[in-house]
């Protein structure tokens, strides 16, 4: 019974956490994906750096990676964005598999 309580407040306090990231997003562009992709991945590195599976220290740096390439993004030129978010994808696309130990 307290499991669901706290489950409730969990998700509750998710979406207030979410909540200026999608409010904020537009339908027609991707960087506002990668917004909330970045998001999720700072909120996922806390957690797995806290040692919570195999090989975290690992995987917390993989994570931290792929969103710094993110969050530079922002603000250059359109070829360097777009090789900086590419590398992201594909250092995703290569570990995320891991991630979830």
């Amino acid at each position: 019974m307290w499991w669901r309580i706290r489950e409730v407040y969990r998700g509750i306090k998710r979406l207030f956490a979410y909540a200026p990231i999608i409010y904020k997003s537009e339908d027609w562009d991707y960087e506002y994906l990668n917004d909330l992709i970045s998001f999720k991945l700072k909120r996922m590195e806390k957690v797995i750096r806290n040692g919570y599976c195999v090989n975290s220290h690992t995987y917390a740096n993989q994570i931290k990676h792929v969103y710094t390439l993110l969050d530079e993004a922002h603000g250059k030129n359109i070829f360097k964005q777009h090789e900086d978010v590419k590398r992201a994808y594909k250092l995703m696309s290569k570990n995320i598999l891991n991630w979830w130990d």
